[in-house]
């Protein structure tokens, strides 16, 4: 569970840019992090957060402050399966 600070989620981009990859910058990061006050923007639990795109990136939702949101893990896979399905998470999940 992350508690702590909105550094701790962070992702490697490695050499993509950030036009190429879905990590959103530290700066972006902490104005998200303050203004959901480190809890999840959906139910306001702490455990288990992720930063999640509003709109998502694979429908070419941008890597932005404005696309950018705090959810939990259970609050974003509701999410996630309101916008693509369930079937579709169910195969994401088999192939992880």
């Amino acid at each position: 569970s992350i508690q702590s600070s909105p550094t701790t989620l962070t992702k490697r981009c490695g050499n993509k840019t950030k036009s190429q990859t879905r990590v959103f910058s530290k700066a972006d990061r902490i104005r998200v992090w303050n203004r959901a006050e480190g809890k999840c923007e959906n139910c306001g639990s702490q455990r288990n957060l992720n930063w999640d795109h509003k709109k998502p990136f694979a429908l070419q939702g941008g890597t932005n402050f404005e696309n950018l949101r705090l959810l939990c893990f259970h609050c974003n896979q509701r999410a996630a399966i309101e916008i693509f399905g369930m079937e579709k998470m169910e195969f994401v999940k088999a192939q992880s």
